[in-house]
């Protein structure tokens, strides 16, 4: 006799709701999941912001320092102050004939004197704005055999002497038009990229040097937006003892006009700068308004960049008394 077994259980699916209640902890996981990337994304791009405009401040405050460190250097000229280290506020520079037929100025429309930017009331500034606030600085030294190049990095010696490899000790006792022609120039000043957009079509605000070596300008740092300089003014006489030299000492810090007010350009020991650094794209969702003080100066934002100030001080050494 056959005994027949039957399979009592039968295969089912899931029910409707089972699929829909499935299908929805799908759709909060993948939501979940694409909230925790795009958060991500948005910190690294952020974070390297930030990078960025930390690396741009560094470039921009170690060429300054570089080229104002190297104002009023003489060489072999020395124990005499050069007229004019820094560039008074309205300064022109001349050129002047090289012993090769050059001149020691290529293109004096690119070399800023040392001047205070425009004073503007607007609450909330645009970057044209906190632009044209910014401060510019020149300067000038006497070109030797170890130092001989403008901000832009054109060459005095190949441009200036017959013999590139020739020595210039004696040129000390030569005339005062010979030693001009040594004369080098550098300035620096903030001005907008032309050729260049960020991501959402805006210009980029830059340092850029002009040289008297070069017809053009040249950019050094991008994303810096505003620099205010301050100079530190030896106005005060001070007992100088038997058998010393005068010691300079900072008794004032004055801005560029109030330097020129006073006729001190010829006082000035030290130089103070202030930048504010801001990143190339923007970086927050919605404007944000946020305030920096720069010395003096404060500038109030209302947009979607991050922004922070730089500071530095920077001692002449190569100025005598």
């Amino acid at each position: 006799m056959m005994i027949k077994i039957t399979n009592s259980f039968r295969q089912q699916g899931f029910s409707l709701i089972e699929l829909m209640i499935a299908l929805m902890l799908g759709v909060f996981l993948l939501a979940s999941l694409a909230t925790v990337y795009l958060s991500s994304k948005e910190t690294y791009a952020l974070r390297d912001q930030i990078s960025e405009m930390d690396e741009n401040a560094r470039i921009a405050i170690k060429a300054l320092r570089t080229h104002i460190e190297s104002a009023g250097y003489t060489s072999e000229v020395g124990g005499v102050q050069l007229e004019n280290y820094l560039l008074p506020t309205g300064f022109v520079a001349q050129a002047v004939t090289c012993p090769n037929g050059n001149t020691n100025v290529i293109n004096p429309s690119k070399i800023a004197s040392s001047a205070d930017g425009t004073t503007l009331g607007s609450a909330t500034l645009t970057t044209n704005q906190i632009m044209a606030r910014a401060d510019s600085i020149g300067l000038s030294f006497l070109a030797d055999d170890q130092s001989f190049k403008d901000c832009t990095g054109s060459s005095w010696k190949n441009r200036c002497t017959v013999d590139p490899d020739a020595s210039l000790s004696d040129w000390a006792s030569q005339s005062a038009q010979a030693q001009t022609t040594r004369r080098v120039y550098s300035s620096f000043k903030i001005q907008k990229n032309a050729s260049r957009n960020n991501s959402v079509g805006e210009g980029i605000p830059e340092l850029i040097c002009g040289g008297s070596l070069n017809s053009l300008a040249q950019p050094w740092a991008q994303g810096i937006e505003n620099i205010q300089i301050r100079y530190g003014v030896d106005v005060l006489p001070n007992p100088v003892p038997i058998g010393q030299k005068k010691q300079w000492q900072v008794d004032q810090y004055w801005s560029a006009t109030e330097v020129t007010a006073n006729n001190a350009w010829d006082q000035v020991a030290l130089v103070q700068l202030a930048l504010l650094v801001r990143t190339i794209d923007p970086v927050f969702k919605q404007a944000e308004t946020e305030t920096y003080q720069l010395f003096d100066q404060q500038i109030q934002t209302a947009d979607r960049y991050k922004r922070s100030v730089y500071t530095t001080t920077i001692y002449l050494r190569n100025i005598t008394r």
